[in-house]
């Protein structure tokens, strides 16, 4: 057997690897093609209605993901420069596109603590801001308008009522980046970085320009769990997107880390600020995209998936 084995000419084992190859991928074509049909199949019969074309959705999700964990397990090829694109655009635009169904599928404040209906939120009247001064790069409003909408927020709250929450958002290695693309260019990041922040929250909060660097949101009307939850949709939002400082000019490296604290009754804004820019500086400690909540009684970092 084993001398017949060497006998075998290199053509002849370059010819089995071949068919071998060759019958996987046309295995694995099939299956995708096939996957690619009933998917089609799937939502020509859900355009029947909403509740089938959601569930659809979510089966759908779920069937990616266990997919993406199987591939994590082999190993594969690097993609090349135009897949690797293509597939940054694909994965942001979903992402986008799923932060979008989120917000009109969960109206702002409904979900409490353990992630159940909460009516009463619903009722809740919206809560007037200060929209000005304005901070003239971002068109959001300046410091001094978020610390006023700060202390009217804490001053809204009730022992009674529903906590209201804060989270600060930081550019990473700013040092490095104005070094890059200077202040000018600086500015116009910000913004950009405002834009997609502002296109994440809910409609009821408010995000204000803290300072060169930094931006605060003020979430009234919820909980520290859910404002968590939200954090981490926002951070992702950031690391998702693409940032150019001209349209037509190179991809810019911009990430942001980010401290969430409740907003309390009794409490005052300076303590507050304290538990926020404690959780935003150990966010910056571990580096890019990382997000921790301070509760009052300590840090609970939220590490990126």
């Amino acid at each position: 057997m084993e001398s017949a084995i060497k006998t075998i000419p290199l053509e002849g084992w370059l010819a089995a690897i071949g068919v071998l190859f060759l019958a996987v991928t046309t295995g694995f074509v099939a299956g995708f093609m096939s996957a690619r049909l009933r998917d089609r199949n799937a939502f020509r019969r859900a355009r029947s209605g909403a509740t089938e074309l959601l569930a659809t959705i979510l089966k759908t999700l779920e069937t990616a993901r266990e997919l993406c964990a199987r591939l994590e397990a082999h190993p594969v090829q690097a993609l090349q420069s135009e897949q690797a694109r293509h597939f940054e655009t694909q994965r942001s635009g979903l992402f986008d596109a799923l932060a979008r169904l989120g917000q009109r599928l969960i109206p702002a404040g409904l979900l409490n603590s353990e992630g159940a209906a909460d009516t009463k939120s619903a009722q809740t009247p919206k809560f007037v801001w200060q929209t000005t001064p304005v901070d003239p790069s971002t068109e959001l409003p300046d410091r001094s308008a978020f610390e006023a909408n700060l202390t009217a927020l804490l001053k809204s709250c009730s022992p009674s009522g529903r906590e209201s929450s804060l989270l600060l958002v930081r550019v990473d290695k700013m040092p490095a980046l104005v070094s890059r693309v200077g202040h000018a260019g600086i500015e116009k990041l910000i913004k950009k970085l405002a834009h997609v922040v502002c296109r994440a929250v809910r409609d009821d909060d408010l995000v204000c320009r803290c300072n060169s660097e930094s931006l605060g949101i003020l979430f009234p009307e919820l909980d520290l769990d859910s404002a968590t939850r939200l954090g981490r949709v926002i951070r992702d939002s950031v690391r998702n997107h693409h940032f150019h400082v001209e349209e037509t000019g190179p991809e810019v490296l911009l990430t942001a880390s980010f401290g969430c604290t409740p907003c309390r009754a009794n409490e005052n804004a300076d303590l507050v600020l304290n538990r926020a820019f404690d959780a935003l500086t150990q966010s910056q400690r571990l580096g890019r995209n990382q997000l921790h909540v301070h509760n009052g009684s300590g840090l609970v970092h939220c590490a990126a998936i």
